[in-house]
């Protein structure tokens, strides 16, 4: 079955009540807004946080209900708040910096920075600095970013097997390595203990 022809097709137009109630609606929205934007404010407001006395202006204000209400803390105060809870971001943002560097070991550069992991190779750690983003300061974090270094997740496993005294693995595990990895680890067949 064909459609009818562009030109037959009867647009419908609202009734005449519907066209006068849509009319009456935005001529209300057009006079408040009008309205708000004619109050000029005077009144000297407190801020909350720092507690100075300011301007009216120096507030940003927000409608609940078609009334303006003010923000009980002036914009300064406001913006600055917002940056320390933005700091979480910068926290990090400063970790993944920290990773995109190349590799400490094997200088190995071509991996994502999210999988670069921190080793602690100076003192003791304080705390781990892969999550430290959530609760510590960024003065704490730039501090104990000092003893860590970024190593590839490869060059993580060699230090644990190392650490572990694991330094003789199973030929076959050996023969899994890159080669490059195996000059690092080490043939150990030759000097493994006869048994």
């Amino acid at each position: 079955m064909s459609e009818p022809p562009v030109s037959e097709v009867k647009i419908r137009r609202p009734a005449t009540h519907e066209r006068a109630n849509q009319q009456r609606y935005y001529q209300r929205k057009r006079e408040e807004k009008a309205a708000l934007a004619a109050i000029t404010f005077v009144n000297p407001r407190t801020c909350k946080l720092c507690g100075q006395t300011k301007e009216q202006e120096k507030f940003s204000s927000f409608i609940i209900r078609g009334a303006r209400r003010w923000h009980t803390r002036c914009t300064q105060c406001r913006n600055e708040e917002y940056q320390r809870t933005d700091t979480c971001r910068a926290k990090r943002k400063f970790l993944d910096d920290l990773r995109a560097k190349p590799c400490d070991s094997c200088g190995r550069n071509d991996l994502p920075p999210r999988v670069m992991r921190f080793v602690c190779v100076r003192g003791a750690p304080s705390f781990g600095l892969s999550v430290a983003w959530t609760g510590r300061s960024m003065k704490s974090i730039v501090d104990e970013s000092v003893k860590y270094s970024v190593r590839c997740p490869t060059c993580v496993e060699i230090k644990r097997l190392r650490d572990r005294e694991e330094i003789r693995p199973h030929k076959s595990k050996l023969a899994e390595l890159p080669p490059e990895l195996r000059a690092q680890v080490g043939d150990m067949s030759n000097s493994a203990p006869s048994s």
